[in-house]
């Protein structure tokens, strides 16, 4: 079974060839890796038609700045694996991650392994779809895109048309949506994923507000289908409040920098 590896690049000469190398070593050899160029404007594409080079399963694109989730789509396009995968450029995996991921994958939709960071699952086995969105909406279980392996065919429509004012959250949406076409979720203990926190890195310079909570409350809660609306409604709003407090805590972050500066 063939995998795609989509890895978004934007200004991450620093750690890339880390991630690519990382990559490029597994055990399971059946992959393609597609390098998204999301308009770096240091060193990056460079690094990318390097490593192109040195191995015909790369293929490397470029586009315009835009968006994590832009990428990721562009990614998906232009991929041909029955399998999807996606890593970050700052980041790496195990030298058996996709080995581990395609022997747990037999008749499941979505795999879920343990990334070295605090989001550590409150549930391991197979479950079903609701009970997985319920767990990514209480933040029981790692809401991001990474250490996943997917089915390729749940891509289809509208998974990555998430409005562009949303920057954090979009990993979340994305995630329930996929999750809509699924049946059965499988989550397992293995820890195959490595996360290196850049504080340049998107997610970390973005301050939330009310309206960013807002904008992603809706966009959640038009993601879910019909059937689960009654059945997910505290997990959303569980969700709702879990932002809230992140958006208060930006507002402090704020504060606390600018007193900084200011010398006080």
């Amino acid at each position: 079974m063939k995998i795609s590896i989509i890895v978004p690049i934007y200004n991450a000469e620093k750690y890339l060839p880390e991630c690519l190398d990382s990559i490029l070593s597994q055990t399971y050899n059946n992959f393609e890796l597609i390098l998204i160029n999301d308009g770096s404007t240091d060193g990056s594409e460079q690094i990318c038609k390097i490593y192109v080079e040195k191995d015909s399963r790369i293929k490397y694109f470029h586009q315009k700045n835009g968006t994590a989730n832009r990428a990721r789509e562009m990614g998906v396009k232009k991929s041909i694996g029955e399998r999807i995968m996606f890593v970050d450029a700052d980041d790496t995996i195990e030298q058996n991650a996709l080995q581990i991921l395609i022997n747990n994958s037999l008749d499941i939709d979505i795999v879920i392994a343990e990334l070295d960071i605090r989001w550590k699952s409150k549930f391991y086995g197979e479950m079903s779809a609701e009970q997985y969105v319920s767990l990514l909406l209480k933040r029981k279980m790692n809401p991001g895109p990474v250490a996943k392996l997917f089915k390729r065919e749940f891509f289809e429509g509208n998974i990555f048309d998430i409005p562009s004012k949303i920057i954090v959250g979009e990993d979340l949406i994305m995630n329930v949506r996929l999750a809509q076409n699924a049946n059965r979720v499988k989550s397992i203990k293995d820890c195959i994923y490595h996360y290196r926190q850049v504080e340049e890195s998107i997610s970390h310079r973005k301050y939330w507000n009310l309206f960013d909570v807002l904008d992603i409350y809706k966009c959640l809660k038009n993601s879910i289908s019909k059937k689960n609306k009654e059945k997910l409604k505290w997990a959303l709003r569980f969700s709702l409040f879990y932002n809230l407090k992140w958006a208060i805590a930006s507002r402090i972050r704020i504060r606390t920098r600018i007193k900084k500066f200011l010398g006080e």
